[in-house]
């Protein structure tokens, strides 16, 4: 399975990961390295040269952990009402990893134990 190296990013999803950079310095060491990761190895495209296959904000993505049962939830830049439990914001360090992902390809993060769990791409649903 391919892992992470690079990711896709829309312009807009980009310059949000940016501002979340600058306004939160590091308040949690695992999220900081994830965002620095994902800045870092993005390329950055327009909204409509985003293969379908990669997860961007608003993406509907059936993933896995580890070899759990595959997940589905809307990757979001935030909470929103009405979706509880249905929403994985980028706030949120898995949200975090997805994003950019296209199926199949795998991130691993640290979990707050410290051990690693790879997120993996199953199917971008929308």
């Amino acid at each position: 399975m391919p892992t992470i190296d690079s990711c896709q990013l829309t312009t807009k999803d980009y310059t949000i990961l940016e501002v979340m950079r600058e306004r939160h310095p590091i308040r949690d060491e695992t999220f900081s390295s994830i965002l620095q990761r994902k800045i870092s190895s993005a390329v950055v495209m327009f909204r409509e040269d985003i293969p379908a296959n990669v997860v961007t904000l608003s993406s509907r993505v059936a993933y896995r952990v580890n070899d759990g049962p595959a997940e589905t939830r809307i990757v979001a830049h935030d909470h929103m009402r009405g979706l509880v439990g249905m929403l994985l914001p980028i706030t949120n360090p898995r949200g975090l990893a997805l994003l950019g992902l296209a199926e199949g390809q795998s991130m691993s993060i640290p979990t707050a134990d410290g051990s690693l769990e790879t997120l993996t791409v199953h199917e971008v649903v929308y």
